[in-house]
């Protein structure tokens, strides 16, 4: 594939867009776009009428790597140390369960998810008699 037949006409634009989006995240393709300043203005303004959900964002199934996922299992330990310790060094001595570092989302993830609304759902119509 040559990247002129893009500007030739012969490959539709979209193919390249997700030819790129296919790099890896180390590439000097996302370092160039992460670093744009201009892009990350057009972002930000984007964003600005987009409402926070509070949850932290879910990391790429595609870039998810043992180191990640073990990285990401150090950090909870660390965590849960942390919370342990600070409950015993409390007066309250009331423990508070950390939040695990976020894990990227599966079919699993997405299947447990619709099946909990489609309960919920179930329990609300049952209650209200519908």
């Amino acid at each position: 594939m040559d990247i002129l037949d893009f500007f030739r006409g012969v490959h539709p634009w979209m193919r390249l867009f997700r030819l790129l989006n296919q790099f890896p995240r180390t590439s000097h393709y996302w370092a160039a776009v992460h670093s744009d300043d201009d892009r990350a203005d057009e972002l930000t303004d984007q964003s600005e009428g987009e409402q926070d959900n509070g949850r932290a964002s879910r990391p790429p199934l595609e870039t998810w790597t043992q180191e990640a996922e073990l990285l990401a299992l150090i950090a909870d330990l660390l965590a849960y140390q942390r919370a342990d310790f600070s409950q015993v060094h409390s007066k309250s001595h009331r423990w508070r369960a950390p939040k695990p570092v976020p894990r990227p989302e599966t079919a699993l993830d997405r299947a447990a998810r619709r099946s909990e609304h489609h309960r919920h759902r179930d329990i609300v119509a049952a209650m209200l008699g519908a």
